[in-house]
This record gives C-alpha cells, structure tokens and sequence, in this order.
C-alpha cells in the first residue's frame, strides 16, 4: 500500500542523514573544525582513504555530502510546489513517468503517491510539480 499522505517517511529528515565527508586541512582551517576523523565519515573501502566529494548522479554536482544535501533541501523547499490529485485509466498510469497538463501551463508533475480502484481500472495519483 503507498503512503499517499507521506505519514511513514519523511525524507531528508535529520535522524536519516547521519554521515559526514571528510574536510581537506585548509576546509578545516577556513571552518574553524579539528581535523581529526570521526567514525560518521564516509570510508573509500578500496584505498581505506576518507571520502572527501560525491557527484549527484541526477545533477551531476560535485561536492561534499552535506552541501549537496543542503542544496537539494533549499532547491526543493524554497519555492512553493504545486501538489494535485488527478484521476487517470489504469493503463496510462505509470509511476516512474513524469506527466505534464497543457491547463496547468505544461508543468511537469512526478507522482507522489497513488490509490488504485480496481473495480473502476482506475488510479488516483498525488502529484508534484518539478
């Protein structure tokens, strides 16, 4: 069953992101942060080295872990989103399909969340805009 209401799982929520990259000794310097490693850093298990960038791989950024964490945070909270209910035929539903509305001035929306009637072959999907 979908968690249409988003009540089980919240994402980019606090307790969930609990690792840190490493800092280079100048980051440190210019952070005011001791440099000494700390058991959340992420480790390289083929050179045993402390992970210092990650690249998004839908973005294709490259940065520390917290920095793109926050951006992606700020990018998806700072402007207020559409979110709508539509109701579609069950065989052109597609969650993993990005939809667009010509009367919503061809926003693009990715689902949500969604409640399947069988009875009716229909879907009812939470949507939000990109």
């Amino acid at each position: 069953m979908s968690d249409i209401w988003n009540n089980s799982i919240q994402s980019k929520d606090d307790i969930t992101f609990k690792f840190n990259t490493a800092l280079t000794a100048s980051e440190a310097n210019e952070k005011g942060v001791s440099t000494m490693v700390k058991l959340s850093n992420v480790v390289d298990m083929i050179n045993s080295n402390n992970v210092m960038n990650i690249r998004n791989s839908i973005t294709g950024n490259v940065g520390k872990a917290e920095e793109l964490y926050i951006d992606d945070y700020y990018k998806e909270y700072y402007t207020p989103k559409m979110i709508i209910d539509t109701s579609f035929r069950m065989e052109n539903f597609g969650f993993f399909k990005l939809y667009r509305f010509s009367y919503l001035l061809n926003k693009k929306f990715y689902p949500i969340g969604y409640e399947a009637d069988l009875k009716q072959d229909t879907v009812t999907i939470k949507m939000k805009e990109i």
